[in-house]
């Protein structure tokens, strides 16, 4: 007799009695909870990026006050520096994963940089 399959998609099958997450099975009696976890993704690169821009910034700004010629380069090499760091913070991504709890502890199950896992 063949189990009802509730759920199919992308190595995650759940039935009745069941889950299977890219070749590793639950049993459904022995899973206590399931809790998603998200871990932000890690930026400080890119705010130092920005941070060193905004300060090349003002320093080319104090530049081109006196000497134009030095300070309009440095003040676009502070606009390169700070639009990298944007840009790398922007494109940053957390990791989300499911965690199932069973009687012998914790362990992610699914781990995916997509939120809408569905």
């Amino acid at each position: 007799m063949s189990e009802t399959v509730f759920y199919d998609w992308d190595g995650v099958r759940v039935t009745a009695s069941r889950i299977v997450v890219n070749d590793q099975t639950y049993a459904l009696g022995q899973i206590t909870s399931v809790k998603v976890d998200c871990t932000p993704p890690k930026t400080r690169g890119a705010g130092v990026l920005i941070a060193v821009g905004i300060t090349l910034g003002i320093i080319g700004f104090l530049v081109a006050l006196n000497d134009v010629g030095t300070g309009i380069p440095a003040l676009l090499f502070a606009g390169v520096v700070g639009l990298i760091g944007f840009v790398l913070k922007r494109r940053a991504k957390g990791t989300y994963a499911v965690v199932v709890r069973t009687a012998s502890g914790e362990q992610k199950a699914l781990v995916s940089q997509d939120q809408a896992v569905p």
